[in-house]
Parts: structure tokens; C-alpha cells; sequence
């Protein structure tokens, strides 16, 4: 038996290329199964697949775990981004709120980095609803999170634990 590590940046995340401005759960997922077709290409099938992701890259591990179970034994995922562009919106007010989604792009300067956003995600992000996750994902998740992260708050991952508790 070989084991095998793998690691990759999303697009446009780290040393990646690409734009954030079209960022989405869905194209991460599709970046995701991109990353191990190509490994599976280079190296042989694999007899099991072990996702670690933080934040948005901790959300897509979970959702790509949910679509695919037979492919993904065990993941491990650190303040996984829930309800990201949900409290974005939240956070911008009801006026630049709705100007975003009228102008369908928002310049965003945070602590990290300044970039423009498409309002996509939004929209993108209605179709991955966290019920949806919690009822899908069969997958064992081990999730860790701070009691003090300020971009993520602890709560949305401890809810999201025991909702799929009382699910299972």
C-alpha cells in the first residue's frame, strides 16, 4: 500500500491563478475534482481520499464529501466558511447590499487582500444550503475551529455538529 499526499491551492487561492472575483462553492468543488483526476492520472486509483480544507477550502471539502461519498473516506476541515456571502451581505448593510447585487460586482479591502467580488457567489452559495449539507454528508468530518476566530464564528460550526447529530 502507498500512501500519498497531495496539496493544492484553489483558483485564485495563495500562489494560484486565476480571479477571485468568480469565486464559488461550485468552482472549487469542480477545482477539487480536477486536482484528483489529475493525480489519479499520474499515480493510479487510489483506495481512499482524505480531505483537510480551512475556511472556503474546508466548506468545498465538506460538499465534495456530500457528492461524493464513495470517494472521500475522512475529512478534516478547520473553520469551514458557512453562510460566507449570507454574512457578507450582512455585514455590507441593506443599501451596498443591494447595490452589489444591482452592479453585480463589489470591491472588497480587507485585512488580507483588496479585490472585486461577483455577486455570483451569492446566488451560488443559495444552492449549497448548510440543511442540505447536514442531511448529504455521510462522510466521518473531524471540525476544528477557534473560539475566537473573528472572520468564521465557532457557533456556525458547532451548530452545523449538532444538526448532523441529531440527523444521525
Amino acid at each position: 500500500i502507498v500512501d500519498a499526499f497531495a496539496s493544492f491551492d484553489m483558483t485564485c487561492h495563495s500562489d494560484s491563478e486565476g480571479d477571485l472575483r468568480e469565486l464559488s462553492i461550485n468552482r472549487n468543488i469542480a477545482d477539487l475534482t480536477r486536482g484528483l483526476a489529475f493525480i489519479k492520472s499520474k499515480h493510479g486509483p487510489f483506495d481512499s481520499v482524505h480531505l483537510v480544507g480551512s475556511s472556503m477550502g474546508g466548506l468545498t471539502a465538506l460538499w465534495f464529501a456530500a457528492q461524493k461519498p464513495e470517494v472521500v473516506t475522512h475529512n478534516i476541515v478547520i473553520a469551514p466558511a458557512f453562510e460566507m456571502a449570507s454574512r457578507l451581505l450582512l455585514s455590507l448593510g441593506r443599501e451596498k447590499a443591494q447595490e452589489w447585487r444591482r452592479k453585480r460586482t463589489i470591491h472588497l479591502e480587507t485585512g488580507y487582500a483588496d479585490f472585486d467580488l461577483d455577486y455570483h457567489i451569492v446566488e451560488d452559495e443559495a444552492r449549497y444550503p448548510i440543511l442540505g449539507l447536514v442531511k448529504r454528508l455521510t462522510t466521518p468530518t473531524l471540525i476544528l475551529h477557534g473560539s475566537h476566530d473573528e472572520v468564521v464564528p465557532c457557533q456556525l460550526s458547532r451548530q452545523f455538529a449538532q444538526r448532523i447529530d441529531r440527523v444521525k
